[in-house]
Protein backbone atom coordinates (compact mmCIF):
# COMPACT_ATOMS: atom_id res chain seq x y z
CA UNK A 1 0.00 0.00 0.00
CA UNK A 2 1.38 3.39 -0.98
CA UNK A 3 1.66 5.60 2.06
CA UNK A 4 0.25 9.01 1.15
CA UNK A 5 -0.01 10.12 4.75
CA UNK A 6 -1.77 9.57 8.05
CA UNK A 7 -5.35 10.07 9.25
CA UNK A 8 -4.94 13.87 9.51
CA UNK A 9 -3.63 13.98 5.93
CA UNK A 10 -6.60 11.88 4.81
CA UNK A 11 -9.08 14.28 6.43
CA UNK A 12 -7.29 17.25 4.88
CA UNK A 13 -7.32 15.62 1.42
CA UNK A 14 -11.06 14.92 1.61
CA UNK A 15 -11.66 18.46 2.90
CA UNK A 16 -9.72 19.89 -0.03
CA UNK A 17 -11.75 17.82 -2.51
CA UNK A 18 -15.10 18.60 -0.89
CA UNK A 19 -14.87 22.22 0.21
CA UNK A 20 -11.48 23.57 -0.82
CA UNK A 21 -10.43 23.37 2.85
CA UNK A 22 -13.09 25.93 3.85
CA UNK A 23 -14.98 25.39 7.09
CA UNK A 24 -17.71 27.83 6.05
CA UNK A 25 -18.41 26.21 2.68
CA UNK A 26 -21.97 25.33 1.78
CA UNK A 27 -23.61 24.16 -1.41
CA UNK A 28 -26.73 22.53 -2.66
CA UNK A 29 -27.22 21.33 -6.18
CA UNK A 30 -30.51 20.41 -7.72
CA UNK A 31 -30.64 18.30 -10.87
CA UNK A 32 -33.45 18.30 -13.40
CA UNK A 33 -33.88 17.62 -17.10
CA UNK A 34 -33.35 20.60 -19.35
CA UNK A 35 -36.33 21.48 -21.58
CA UNK A 36 -34.03 22.34 -24.48
CA UNK A 37 -31.62 19.42 -24.49
CA UNK A 38 -33.35 16.82 -22.34
CA UNK A 39 -30.06 16.34 -20.48
CA UNK A 40 -29.57 16.61 -16.71
CA UNK A 41 -28.85 20.19 -15.62
CA UNK A 42 -27.41 21.23 -12.27
CA UNK A 43 -28.00 24.52 -10.52
CA UNK A 44 -26.52 25.70 -7.26
CA UNK A 45 -29.03 26.81 -4.66
CA UNK A 46 -29.33 27.19 -0.91
CA UNK A 47 -27.21 25.23 1.55
CA UNK A 48 -27.84 21.52 1.89
CA UNK A 49 -24.26 20.27 2.23
CA UNK A 50 -22.10 22.31 4.53
CA UNK A 51 -18.79 22.48 6.27
CA UNK A 52 -15.32 21.18 5.69
CA UNK A 53 -16.43 17.72 4.54
CA UNK A 54 -19.75 18.80 3.00
CA UNK A 55 -21.90 16.64 5.25
CA UNK A 56 -25.55 16.43 4.27
CA UNK A 57 -28.70 16.32 6.39
CA UNK A 58 -28.54 12.60 7.24
CA UNK A 59 -24.80 12.60 7.85
CA UNK A 60 -25.10 15.49 10.30
CA UNK A 61 -27.85 13.80 12.28
CA UNK A 62 -25.87 10.51 12.30
CA UNK A 63 -22.97 12.14 14.12
CA UNK A 64 -25.06 14.17 16.55
CA UNK A 65 -25.25 17.60 14.92
CA UNK A 66 -28.54 19.30 14.29
CA UNK A 67 -29.62 18.26 10.79
CA UNK A 68 -30.74 21.75 9.74
CA UNK A 69 -28.17 24.20 11.13
CA UNK A 70 -28.95 27.87 10.79
CA UNK A 71 -25.32 28.93 10.77
CA UNK A 72 -21.99 27.21 10.53
CA UNK A 73 -20.31 25.90 13.61
CA UNK A 74 -16.77 26.59 14.74
CA UNK A 75 -13.92 24.65 13.09
CA UNK A 76 -13.10 22.87 16.37
CA UNK A 77 -16.63 21.44 16.56
CA UNK A 78 -16.56 20.57 12.86
CA UNK A 79 -13.37 18.61 13.55
CA UNK A 80 -15.15 16.77 16.36
CA UNK A 81 -18.11 15.95 14.12
CA UNK A 82 -15.73 14.99 11.31
CA UNK A 83 -13.90 12.55 13.59
CA UNK A 84 -17.26 11.02 14.48
CA UNK A 85 -18.15 10.77 10.78
CA UNK A 86 -14.87 9.06 9.84
CA UNK A 87 -15.15 6.70 12.82
CA UNK A 88 -18.61 5.73 11.55
CA UNK A 89 -17.22 5.09 8.04
CA UNK A 90 -14.38 3.06 9.59
CA UNK A 91 -16.83 0.92 11.57
CA UNK A 92 -18.98 0.34 8.49
CA UNK A 93 -15.96 -0.60 6.37
CA UNK A 94 -14.52 -3.06 8.88
CA UNK A 95 -17.77 -4.69 10.03
CA UNK A 96 -18.65 -6.36 6.73
CA UNK A 97 -16.93 -9.55 5.60
CA UNK A 98 -17.00 -8.66 1.89
CA UNK A 99 -15.29 -5.33 2.58
CA UNK A 100 -12.68 -6.90 4.87
CA UNK A 101 -11.94 -9.50 2.17
CA UNK A 102 -11.60 -6.76 -0.47
CA UNK A 103 -9.17 -4.84 1.75
CA UNK A 104 -7.16 -8.02 2.32
CA UNK A 105 -7.07 -8.76 -1.44
CA UNK A 106 -5.85 -5.24 -2.21
CA UNK A 107 -7.55 -5.12 -5.61
CA UNK A 108 -11.13 -5.46 -6.84
CA UNK A 109 -12.24 -5.29 -10.49
CA UNK A 110 -8.86 -3.91 -11.52
CA UNK A 111 -8.91 -1.11 -8.92
CA UNK A 112 -6.51 -0.93 -5.98
CA UNK A 113 -8.53 -0.88 -2.78
CA UNK A 114 -7.77 -0.26 0.88
CA UNK A 115 -9.50 1.03 4.01
CA UNK A 116 -9.01 4.74 3.27
CA UNK A 117 -10.32 4.28 -0.29
CA UNK A 118 -13.42 2.50 1.03
CA UNK A 119 -13.97 5.27 3.58
CA UNK A 120 -13.74 7.85 0.78
CA UNK A 121 -16.24 5.91 -1.36
CA UNK A 122 -18.61 5.51 1.58
CA UNK A 123 -18.38 9.24 2.26
CA UNK A 124 -19.70 10.18 -1.18
CA UNK A 125 -22.34 7.49 -1.88
CA UNK A 126 -22.76 5.38 1.26
CA UNK A 127 -21.52 1.98 2.34
CA UNK A 128 -24.17 0.03 0.40
CA UNK A 129 -22.87 1.43 -2.89
CA UNK A 130 -19.36 0.31 -1.90
CA UNK A 131 -20.68 -3.21 -1.36
CA UNK A 132 -22.42 -3.02 -4.74
CA UNK A 133 -19.16 -2.00 -6.40
CA UNK A 134 -17.34 -4.94 -4.82
CA UNK A 135 -20.06 -7.34 -6.01
CA UNK A 136 -20.59 -5.99 -9.53
CA UNK A 137 -17.69 -3.68 -10.39
CA UNK A 138 -20.14 -0.92 -11.36
CA UNK A 139 -19.66 2.51 -9.80
CA UNK A 140 -22.45 4.51 -8.18
CA UNK A 141 -22.81 8.22 -8.95
CA UNK A 142 -23.63 11.00 -6.54
CA UNK A 143 -25.92 13.96 -7.23
CA UNK A 144 -23.20 15.75 -9.20
CA UNK A 145 -22.52 12.70 -11.40
CA UNK A 146 -19.23 11.92 -9.65
CA UNK A 147 -18.49 8.17 -9.62
CA UNK A 148 -17.57 6.78 -6.22
CA UNK A 149 -14.61 5.02 -7.86
CA UNK A 150 -13.04 8.46 -8.27
CA UNK A 151 -12.94 8.73 -4.49
CA UNK A 152 -11.55 5.20 -4.22
CA UNK A 153 -8.53 6.06 -6.36
CA UNK A 154 -8.13 9.60 -4.96
CA UNK A 155 -8.08 8.51 -1.30
CA UNK A 156 -6.28 5.19 -1.66
CA UNK A 157 -3.07 4.77 0.34
CA UNK A 158 -3.66 6.71 3.56
CA UNK A 159 -2.98 5.15 6.95
CA UNK A 160 -6.27 5.79 8.77
CA UNK A 161 -5.67 3.46 11.72
CA UNK A 162 -5.68 6.46 14.10
CA UNK A 163 -9.46 6.77 13.62
CA UNK A 164 -9.85 3.74 15.91
CA UNK A 165 -8.84 5.92 18.87
CA UNK A 166 -11.69 8.41 18.31
CA UNK A 167 -13.82 8.21 21.45
CA UNK A 168 -17.44 8.16 20.35
CA UNK A 169 -20.37 5.85 20.96
CA UNK A 170 -22.73 6.05 17.97
CA UNK A 171 -25.71 4.46 19.71
CA UNK A 172 -25.38 6.73 22.73
CA UNK A 173 -25.15 9.82 20.53
CA UNK A 174 -28.17 8.82 18.41
CA UNK A 175 -30.24 7.94 21.48
CA UNK A 176 -29.42 11.20 23.19
CA UNK A 177 -30.26 13.07 19.98
CA UNK A 178 -33.66 11.48 19.38
CA UNK A 179 -34.66 11.52 23.06
CA UNK A 180 -33.97 15.23 23.34
CA UNK A 181 -35.84 16.55 20.32
CA UNK A 182 -37.15 19.41 22.42
CA UNK A 183 -33.60 20.46 23.22
CA UNK A 184 -32.74 20.21 19.54
CA UNK A 185 -35.58 22.59 18.65
CA UNK A 186 -34.39 24.98 21.34
CA UNK A 187 -30.85 25.00 19.95
CA UNK A 188 -31.86 25.11 16.30
CA UNK A 189 -31.71 28.90 16.30
CA UNK A 190 -28.16 28.78 17.64
CA UNK A 191 -26.98 26.58 14.78
CA UNK A 192 -25.98 23.18 16.15
CA UNK A 193 -26.37 20.89 19.10
CA UNK A 194 -23.66 18.39 19.95
CA UNK A 195 -24.46 15.72 22.57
Amino acid sequence: VANRGNYADFKKAVGKRESGNKYDSNRWYRTWLSRDTGRPTKKQGISYFWGYWQLGHEARSEVGAHPQPVKFIQPSLQEKLGDRWWKLKYIEATSTRSLRNAIAAGEVHGQKIDLSGIMGMAHITGIESVKKFIRTGKPTYDGLNTPNTEYLSKFYGYDVSAVKSVDWDRKKARDSWWNLEGAAKKYKRRGVWVP
